[in-house]
């Protein structure tokens, strides 16, 4: 599948997800009334904020892997991870101005574990499947 005039692959539906997911952590973090019920030995709100951004950096890694030809995974997973920890700072910033929520520090280190994390995750499934080879892109794969 490739796109109209470059014969790249399309690639927008991936940034979309970014998008999408980025607006719902904005929208969410935007309410006074968040509750991640109560609080454990395990900091039941930082494993939240793991899986949410683990996820999100699951999208970034995903999108740039089809964005940009050749980037190598390392580059790719450390621009993930930076693009989810400065998220996850904007996102902390934004919450000091809302009513009742607070920029926490703790939050930002989640929120960076969990884009990390995230990045590696379409590596996994090169593995599950049986491919080893570390040096494909997804994109390409799609074509063979």
């Amino acid at each position: 599948m490739s796109g109209p005039r470059d014969g790249r692959p399309r690639n927008g539906w991936r940034w979309g997800l970014v998008l999408l997911h980025s607006s719902a952590i904005f929208f969410v973090s935007s309410h006074s009334d968040v509750d991640f019920g109560p609080a454990t030995i395990l900091q039941a709100d930082k494993a939240v904020h793991v899986a949410v951004y683990l996820l999100w950096g699951w999208f970034f890694s995903r999108a740039l892997a089809g964005s940009i030809p050749g980037l190598q995974k390392p580059s790719r997973i450390a621009l993930a991870a930076a693009a989810g920890l400065l998220y996850g700072v904007f996102d902390e910033l934004h919450q000091s101005f809302v009513p009742g929520r607070n920029c926490d520090i703790a939050d930002i280190a989640a929120d960076g574990i969990g884009a990390c994390l995230g990045s590696f995750l379409p590596l996994m499934d090169r593995y599950r499947k049986g491919d080893s080879r570390s040096d494909r892109d997804p994109e390409s794969e799609a074509r063979r």
